[in-house]
């Protein structure tokens, strides 16, 4: 019997009314169109993509007495909700539904928990297994900590999209987490240690150490980070993200940051255009921003700068944005935007402007930029980026979504299309506009 098919005899019995005390869910269905044309080759000129995807999320609880819950996640192979620009570009080849998590979870007497089944560890990096993960909780006084061991298969490719049960590997390690609310709600401290090994075929084939930090103090600083180390062949960071911001004055925001990223998650994020090769790459900015006020224009300045590792080629970039709160009407607000960068291979102009109209039921937003790119003796590359998105709930459960991309320059026009529907039920509240909504840039 395949894992769908299990899935939802389990599902169905667990919607019995005997069984269960409480559940939410919700169902998303949607698409992503888009057309690729590279004007000036003769060969491969279409690189046209067309994605409909479905996913069911159900959690229940109370299941088996207090304490307890179960979880199914079912999405399509192919799955673009989201994805960043690039990967989502590689989603081909036929859908079909398969199960993502299918897990049993149970907080006993005395902080004694565990999950069983196919779920995502999110204290060890949010990677799935399928297996036991067992461990004990204790709370006093505002604090909460968290000792936990897991062991299982390794349902996860990480070359692709697919999410299925792989024998020959397998996945075990522990974390320990540590939390502490504070005495004021604006004081928090969150953290999460990990240690993961994967092998394969009795091999090692990864080990790493994986941490996050997250901290916010009662006068508004915050701190959060996010590190995977890898041990094997030799310890180097994989992946590191660290950002301060910090109000000085009550007023002014100040925002720094850093970050290491592999050759895997640079292609993930970087601009649809590039023609580069994915390379390691280290990335520092600093932003400053002027009060903000309901009815009064704020202003921002960001510079950033980078590095990749493959070839030496850097990036160096500075914005200027204003934002524009209540333009024209209370629910109207608009941003004007530019900036120069010296991009890896070009010196780039930037110049943009957009506008955001929303109220408790819709959320309407436009925008428009354009890149001026000059490269080495080459002509001017004009680049037009518009974007456009508009969400809506149609009721309280049913929530949706339509967005358009058009990028156009001298030798690529790219036209992208995204909607969805979601439709949420059971006692889960109601998400704000912006869950679900394409962020610009990442359509």
């Amino acid at each position: 019997m395949s894992s769908f098919k299990k899935s939802l005899i389990i599902s169905s019995f667990l919607f019995s009314p005997t069984t269960f005390a409480d559940y939410y869910g919700r169902f998303i269905s949607g698409g992503f169109l888009s057309k690729e044309v590279f004007r000036n080759s003769q060969t491969d000129r279409y690189n046209d993509v067309s994605i409909l995807s479905q996913r069911l999320f159900v959690n229940f609880d109370r299941i088996l007495g207090s304490s307890s819950e179960f979880t199914v996640d079912i999405r399509d192979k192919h799955n673009f909700f989201e994805k960043l620009d690039n990967e989502r570009l590689q989603l081909t080849g036929k859908n079909h539904l398969q199960v993502h998590q299918l897990q049993f979870h149970k907080t006993q007497s005395k902080g004694i928990n565990y999950s069983l089944g196919r779920f995502s560890i999110i204290e060890a990096g949010s990677n799935y297994t399928d297996g036991l993960d067992f461990g004990f909780n204790n709370k006093k006084a505002g604090s909460t900590t968290k000792y936990s061991l897991f062991y299982g298969l390794n349902p996860e490719v990480n070359d692709g999209p697919e999410s299925r049960l792989n024998v020959d590997s397998k996945r075990y390690g522990g974390y320990f987490v540590y939390e502490n609310k504070g005495s004021e709600w604006k004081n928090y401290f969150y953290s999460t240690t990990a240690f993961v090994k994967e092998t394969f075929k009795s091999e090692t084939d990864r080990s790493y150490v994986y941490s996050n930090i997250m901290s916010q103090s009662v006068s508004g600083d915050t701190f959060s980070s996010l590190l995977y180390l890898d041990l094997v062949p030799s310890t180097y960071i994989q992946n590191l993200w660290m950002t301060y911001s910090s109000v000085f004055k009550n007023q002014y925001k100040l925002r720094t940051s850093l970050s290491t990223i592999d050759s895997v998650h640079y292609f993930r994020q970087r601009d649809v255009r590039e023609t580069l090769a994915s390379s390691r790459y280290h990335q520092a900015s600093f932003s400053l921003r002027s009060p903000t006020h309901y009815n009064t224009a704020s202003y921002e300045t960001k510079l950033s700068g980078g590095k990749r590792e493959i070839d030496n080629k850097s990036m160096t970039e500075l914005k200027f944005a204003s934002y524009l709160p209540r333009f024209i009407a209370d629910d109207f607000s608009g941003t004007l935007r530019t900036g120069v960068r010296k991009n890896f291979i070009s010196n780039d102009f930037m110049l943009g402007a957009g506008f955001l109209q929303t109220n408790t039921q819709r959320e309407f937003s436009f925008n428009q930029d354009f890149q001026f790119e000059k490269e080495d003796q080459k002509k001017l590359n004009i680049v037009s980026i518009t974007e456009g998105s508009y969400s809506r709930f149609f009721s309280r459960s049913l929530f949706g979504v339509f967005s358009l991309q058009n990028i156009y320059d001298s030798n690529v026009s790219i036209f992208s299309v995204l909607f969805k529907l979601s439709y949420r039920f059971g006692s889960g509240g109601q998400a704000p506009i912006r869950d679900g909504a394409a962020p610009m840039g990442s359509l």
